[in-house]
């Protein structure tokens, strides 16, 4: 809430800004997100999604494509130097595959694959998938006020969330994984919000592991409801 005052009624303005801001929860928050992205009704009404766009990384731009379809399939394909990698969630199966050679996933990095492939938000329904809220400290990031939410999901997986204090739309998600052994803080920054059939959707992700930056994903193109066959998610044999 923006409050402006006069210097005479400085304090009395003042703790009326503490009321209403001890007063907003971390539903409250969820709730104006999904509303300021379109709804829970348009939401619901989306079956699938595709988008494709480019990664910049170490200087290079490679094609990205990801698929995605309810409940939890999804399938991301990048074009590296002729070579198509692939890294996808059958519903049951993390899998990956570089050239013509896939394998299963195991262990934390399928259990983080699994969480990625969900296709609607944790924070959607969270108290029936087992997952809880946390409202803690709003900070600034980049000069916006964002209000942080920590989400636990079931599995005791912890990632905190940063709403933009105006918009309510995600600013930043912050997530710890475990990858080839190796643990690492995961910060993705979402910008460039922009309307696709009535749904607000980021189409500038920059990412960095442990504090070095990463990769920079610009969108292209998004499509909803895009007919998918359940055989482009599953494991070649």
């Amino acid at each position: 809430m923006h409050c402006s005052f006069r210097v005479s009624s400085g304090t009395l303005a003042l703790l009326l800004c503490a009321v209403f801001a001890s007063a907003q929860s971390a539903d409250d928050i969820i709730a104006k997100n999904l509303q300021t992205k379109g709804g829970l009704e348009k939401w619901n009404s989306i079956q699938s999604m595709k988008l494709t766009g480019h990664i910049l990384a170490n200087g290079q731009q490679v094609p990205l494509t990801i698929w995605s379809k309810r409940p939890n399939l999804m399938r991301q394909e990048i074009d590296l130097q002729g070579t198509k990698r692939v890294q996808a969630f059958d519903g049951a199966t993390a899998w990956m595959m570089g050239g013509d050679v896939a394998r299963a996933v195991t262990g934390p990095e399928a259990q983080t694959a699994r969480e990625q492939a969900e296709f609607d938000s944790p924070f959607i329904d969270y108290r029936s998938k087992g997952n809880t809220v946390e409202l803690a400290d709003p900070e600034t990031i980049d000069g916006t006020k964002t209000a942080h939410v920590k989400l636990t999901r079931k599995t005791g997986q912890v990632e905190d969330h940063y709403f933009d204090a105006d918009t309510g739309l995600e600013r930043r998600t912050s997530i710890s994984i475990e990858r080839n052994g190796q643990k690492a803080t995961v910060v993705s920054d979402l910008l460039d919000y922009r309307d696709v059939d009535g749904v607000k959707v980021p189409f500038s992700v920059k990412q960095s592991v442990n504090g070095t930056p990463l990769t920079q994903l610009t969108v292209d193109k998004v499509e909803f409801n895009v007919p998918m066959d359940a055989a482009l998610f599953r494991m070649p044999k």
